[in-house]
Formats: C-alpha cells, structure tokens, sequence
C-alpha cells in the first residue's frame, strides 16, 4: 500500500490546527485508502456481520476523533493500525465481558439461597453465616 504525500501529512502541515476542512480532507483520504485493511480486522475480531458494521464504525468514530492528536511522530499507516487496534481490542474486552456477566446473572438464578457477585462481601457473609445456622 503506497502513501500519497496528502497520507502522510499531519493536520497542521493541511491546514491551521483544528481545520475541520483539512481533517474532513484527511479522513476521507484515509477512509478510501484503509476502507479494505480495516474490514479486514473487523472480520478478524468479530465473526457476525451485524457486529462487523459496529465495530468497523467504532474504528472510524475513534479515527476520527483523534485525528487532531496525530503528530506524524510515526507513519500515518501506523498511526491507524494502532488506532484500530486499540479500538478493536477494547471492543473484544466488553463482548467478554458481557458474556461473562450474562452468564454469572443465568448462574444466580438457579440458587436463590445465594447472594449475587454484585452484593458487598457483608451481604454475602451475613447470608451464608445465616445458612450454616
């Protein structure tokens, strides 16, 4: 993948700092050149389309937002993978997450005797001392 020069150039070498005309500019030009390199990782961390879309969308909302904070201390190629994979990541994290406590919450159902992991340790003593008695 070749960079153009317009790739490579911060937002202050496009135009005054902050200048939604040079970063709509440059996000463009990123989405069109990273659009398949992207999909590519979405596909990688995520194996539903539906959850494809929202993480690909995650990627680009943080590209987005942080496209003020590149300073062409590294490739713009970089500076993207990093991004996404930051975002990727952190998306994988909460699905673990997720599943994890929807689990815990099916689990606690089936034994009413017993405090959910969500009750302070108190709650959770003061039943089981009141179960062994």
């Amino acid at each position: 993948m070749s960079q153009t020069p317009e790739m490579s150039m911060s937002l202050a070498a496009a135009g005054v700092p902050g200048d939604s005309a040079g970063q709509e500019g440059l996000f463009d030009s990123i989405v069109a050149q990273y659009a398949a390199p992207m999909a590519r990782l979405a596909r990688a961390h995520e194996s539903d389309a539906a959850l494809q879309q929202d993480l690909l969308q995650e990627i680009y909302l943080a590209l987005w937002r942080s496209l003020p904070a590149f300073r062409n201390r590294c490739s713009l190629r970089t500076w993207i993978y990093r991004v996404a994979h930051n975002v990727a990541a952190t998306h994988v994290l909460r699905a673990k997450r997720r599943r994890t406590s929807n689990s815990s919450i099916s689990m606690t159902s089936k034994s009413p005797t017993r405090a959910p992991r969500s009750a302070p340790a108190w709650t959770r003593r003061a039943q089981w001392r009141a179960s062994r008695s």
